[in-house]
Order: structure tokens, then sequence, then C-alpha cells
């Protein structure tokens, strides 16, 4: 059997003009779950950050708090802000952590225990696995890519794994494959019933050179608004041809949440593969030493001048405890600032700045 893992990445960030806001939420976020409640048999992953899900009106909020009931949707925690975590205190990753669980706990999940973690654009570092285990994770999305750059020694259909969970501080890390994401969220398909078969044809094919006659998987992971908003009518044409494809094979593959794929597969210790980045990070960057290019590039002024601005201001919150100086220090360092800058979308990139100031 070949499991399979849809799990898609909600965010939006708390500077977002209203008007883009609801053009995705329409264009998106809607169609998506609208496709889930007529189609009670599909379900996928999901992460939602706080600073998008806080100003959803509570009638989505709560048809989401159904599907998770239904078990037709499988929350992952994640920074409630949108951190790049590995370049934050670990006091600071607990806390964007804590705060995104509070907010399932009120609004979507009430007791029920998140065991997974989604740090925002896959940006990954093996302290972040140590800090998610100590805040109660038993596992860490990352990218493969990374951890491929680690093992290019070894033959290619070796390099990413396949059946099994590497594990590094107790912490189970599972790899979203950077190739077949990619190939959704760039629209690089016919349709979605075409991309299943390539899927089922390709994870035979690798089963078949390794001779494993076991389960295998694969986890593709993606931008929500990849769907509707960056790819127009992508819902119809993609998303509800793929899951009814899988749904009609599943004697060959299926839909499950990453919570089974941790349970199901062996976990093998693999901290010497274990390697900063994210899921922007190219070979090239890693060969560089350069694991997050888009957020802190050492020939990027202002990514530097952005990271000094955050380290000082969290030796400055510890000296004080002021609760307004608390909530923007919980909101004003989203990962966008930066990354727009790297896309030469200054102005973007100068929301943040009216919390600098106040900070």
């Amino acid at each position: 059997m070949i499991y399979i893992t849809l799990h898609l990445h909600a965010y939006q960030p708390p500077t977002q003009d209203k008007n883009i806001f609801e053009k995705i939420h329409d264009e998106s976020y809607e169609p998506i779950i609208n496709l889930l409640e007529k189609n009670p048999e599909f379900s996928l992953s999901l992460d939602i950050a706080k600073s998008l899900a806080e100003r959803w009106p509570t009638e989505f909020t709560g048809r989401i708090a159904r599907l998770c009931r239904d078990n037709r949707i499988y929350l992952v925690n994640t920074s409630a802000y949108h951190y790049l975590l590995p370049l934050f205190g670990e006091q600071t990753i607990l806390r964007q952590m804590k705060l995104n669980q509070d907010f399932y706990r009120e609004n979507f999940t009430q007791d029920k225990q998140i065991r997974g973690v989604f740090p925002p654009e896959l940006a990954f570092s093996p302290r972040l696995a140590a800090i998610a285990k100590k805040a109660g994770a038993l596992w860490i999305m990352a990218d493969d890519e990374p951890f491929i750059y680690k093992r290019l020694h070894l033959p290619e259909v070796q390099r990413a794994p396949r059946n099994w969970i590497p594990i590094t501080y107790g912490c189970g890390v599972v790899l979203r494959s950077r190739f077949w994401s990619n190939r959704i969220s760039r629209g690089q398909y016919e349709n979605g019933q075409s991309f299943a078969h390539e899927i089922l044809i390709e994870q035979e094919k690798w089963q078949k050179v390794c001779n494993n006659t076991g389960d295998g998987y694969l986890i593709l992971a993606i931008d929500m608004e990849t769907f509707g908003h960056h790819l127009k009518n992508s819902v119809e044409s993609f998303l509800l041809p793929f899951l009814s494809e899988i749904k009609l094979t599943e004697s060959r593959y299926k839909i499950v949440p990453l919570d089974f794929l941790f349970n199901h597969f062996k976990k093998i210790p693999a901290a010497e593969y274990m390697q900063e980045g994210s899921w922007s990070t190219s070979q090239e960057d890693l060969k560089q030493k350069i694991s997050f290019p888009l957020w802190l590039h050492p020939k990027n002024e202002f990514h530097k001048l952005w990271y000094n601005f955050v380290c000082r201001a969290g030796i400055a919150s510890e000296e004080n405890q002021d609760q307004e100086l608390t909530d923007l220090l919980d909101r004003a360092f989203y990962s966008c600032t930066p990354w727009q800058y790297s896309q030469g979308n200054k102005e973007v990139a100068s929301w943040c700045l009216p919390m600098f100031e106040k900070i």
C-alpha cells in the first residue's frame, strides 16, 4: 500500500490588506472547506496560523471545527504569527506554538491533543526539533531537499525515506516531497486524476527497484491558497479529481493523516543527516552554508538589520514584562517582511514598520 498525506498550510500575515484577505478567502479557503463538506469521503491535513484564523468569522471556524470532529480535517500545529522559528530563541518558539495550540483548543479541537508541528516555510533545524519535542510534539515536518543533500553519496532511490521516519533528539521528522509538492504548486500537471496516476506509477517503480514489498508513503505539502487563488479553478481541476481518483483506487493507495504515517512506519535515528534549511533552500545555498536565503542572507543588508532588531527586541522583552510589548513581540516578526524584501517588494515589507516603531 502507498500512503499519501495531502497537507495544506493556511496563513495570512496580520497586516494583510482587507480586500486581498477577502479575495483569498473567497477563492481558496471557502471552496476547499465547501469541497470537504460536500464530499464526506475526503480528508486532508491542515495547519492554520492564528494570524489568519482570528480574522475568520465565527461561522467559518465553526465549519472547520465540525470537520475536525468528524476526522475530515487533521490539524497540525504551527507558529501563531508565522515566525521563521529557527531564527528565534527557545522561549519565543514555545510561545508561538502555545498561542496557536491554545487557539485550536478554543475554536477547533477542544481537548484533542495535536501531536505534530508545521514550521512556517518548512524552516527546520535540529534545535527546533528538540524544542518541538519539549513542547509535547511527537514529530515535526521538514522539506526533504536539505535531508537529501546530506545523503548525495547514496543511490538516488535511497536518499529520501519512503518507508521509515527519521528521528533526531527523540522527535520524528516527517519529510515533505519537494519534487511532487512543487509540481502541484507550479501547476505542472494535466489534471488531478492524471497526477494521481503518475504518483502511483513512480511509487510502484521505487518499490520494484528497492525490492520493497511493504508499504511506502509520500507527503505533499503546499500553501492552501495555491488552490483557487494562485492557480485559478484548481479546486475543480486538480483537488477534486485527485482526491476522487485516490478514493476510487484505495486498494493501491490511500490518503492518511500524518499521525498515521508516524505511528505506522519504523523510526530510525538519523541525526547525522539533519540539515538546517527550508522549502526554498537550494542545494547551491547549502553548499554556501546559507540555510535561509530569503530571510537571512549574508549579502542582504536589510535581512541583517531586520534580524538585529529581532534579537535586540527579544533581549528587551526579557527585561520588560509590559503586556502591550509582549503582544507586539508576538505579532511583529512574521516571516513575510524579509521574504517580501527578497522579492523586491519593499512597500509590502514596510507593512511591519508601525509595530516596529511601537516596540
